[in-house]
């Protein structure tokens, strides 16, 4: 335990009955974590109008050592009375908030006027000169806000991540990369700044249903075919079609069934329009259920990681933001790899 970061809430720490909790106790992170939470309450009692505290549990994880030392550690203070748990979630939108419990009801301790320190983990990475325009942030959201008829909680909850904003990100095991710019509404991503500079969207259209037609091999005659709707943005309505439903109800189906989810229906539907896709899919997925997602995501994400260098971009989703005026250079560029790598033809939206 690194006393210096964390006095004195180690005393309130040390208090707790990790006799109880062995395994808990012996991880390095898992004191971290409980005086970081018990610091970061206490301050909010004291300097903010709320006593309420969102704590983000990727970040707690990764100072309490992983997403179990996390939740078990919670639910101890939370059982102890140290913490109070709002118990409210919602992904992407909302963390677990939490404030001081009842008995530590008269804790007194003194304030450091610098930011509390987190304990020393590995940096994270960091888009460059990656920024938001915090004030038209706001903003955007009071508009969704009201149009999306949210309640107070959840724009709160919005408003807080905006304040929080950092450029920081992790990079999945597909290569994709994943950080606060992604979980932002699109509306408010037009406030996103790179070195204080407007940023512009560029979005690969059925990008999961292109990448698909890379599984082809080269001499296939059912490839143009199936290429020629994707290209022409008409392979969900083709769908759709089949399934007597709309373009977002056949994305609906398409989208889950191409990530491993079992749809007997559209995987009958899918073979009996192109089966020479289908039986590779098939062998693919022999090897395991989300096999065919990874290796899609892969190629795509090469695709956009490469612009991302080229124009000092940020990775979103399936498509990359960047400074505005680099926007139909970087249509261009991606354009030309797409062709290059995978011989295919790009839309964007």
């Amino acid at each position: 335990m690194n006393k210096k970061l964390f006095q004195p809430q180690v005393e309130a720490v040390a208090a707790l009955p990790w006799s109880k909790y062995k395994k808990l106790g012996q991880a390095a992170g898992a004191w971290n974590a409980a005086s970081y939470t018990l610091h970061r309450c206490h301050l909010a009692r004291h300097t903010s109008d709320s006593e309420w505290v969102p704590l983000w549990s990727q970040m707690m994880a990764k100072i309490a050592g992983n997403a179990k030392n996390w939740g078990t550690l919670w639910k101890l203070l939370v059982s102890e009375r140290f913490l109070e748990c709002d118990g409210k979630f919602s992904h992407g939108t909302k963390s677990l908030s939490f404030r001081l419990g009842s008995a530590l009801a008269g804790a007194n301790w003194k304030l450091s006027a610098d930011p509390f320190p987190l304990p020393e983990i590995a940096p994270r990475a960091v888009w460059k000169g990656l920024s938001i325009n915090a004030t038209e942030a706001h903003k955007i959201l009071e508009a969704i806000a009201s149009a999306r008829g949210w309640d107070r909680e959840r724009l709160e909850a919005w408003h807080y991540r905006v304040a929080e904003f950092s450029p920081g990100f992790t990079t999945g095991r597909t290569g994709r990369q994943f950080g606060d710019a992604n979980l932002l509404p699109s509306e408010v991503r037009d406030a996103l700044t790179i070195f204080g500079k407007p940023t512009a969207e560029v979005d690969i259209s059925n990008s999961q249903p292109l990448f698909l037609a890379t599984l082809y091999p080269p001499a296939s005659k059912e490839r143009s075919r199936y290429l020629a709707l994707v290209e022409r943005g008409e392979i969900y309505q083709f769908f759709g079609k089949l399934l007597g439903t709309d373009r977002e109800g056949a994305k609906a189906r398409f989208a889950p069934w191409l990530f491993g989810a079992r749809d007997d229906l559209f995987a009958a539907l899918f073979a009996n329009q192109f089966p020479e896709l289908a039986q590779v899919i098939g062998g693919i997925r022999d090897k395991h259920y989300k096999a065919l997602a990874f290796d899609l995501q892969r190629k795509e994400a090469e695709v956009i990681l490469d612009a991302c260098e080229k124009f000092e971009g940020v990775s979103i989703h399936d498509g990359i933001r960047v400074i505005e005026d680099r926007e139909e250079d970087v249509k261009l560029h991606i354009a030309k790899t797409l062709k290059e790598r995978h011989g295919l033809a790009v839309q964007f939206k």
